[in-house]
């Protein structure tokens, strides 16, 4: 049960953190620019 978790959970925390970065590289070439 634990080890299925730890799959499903992992690709979550993947695409957050994705997310996160992805949202980090657009805000900060605006930050610059403007």
């Amino acid at each position: 049960v634990y080890r299925w978790q730890k799959k499903l959970f992992r690709p979550v925390i993947k695409n957050f953190i994705d997310d996160f970065i992805l949202d980090k590289n657009h805000l900060l070439p605006q930050r610059i620019y403007k």
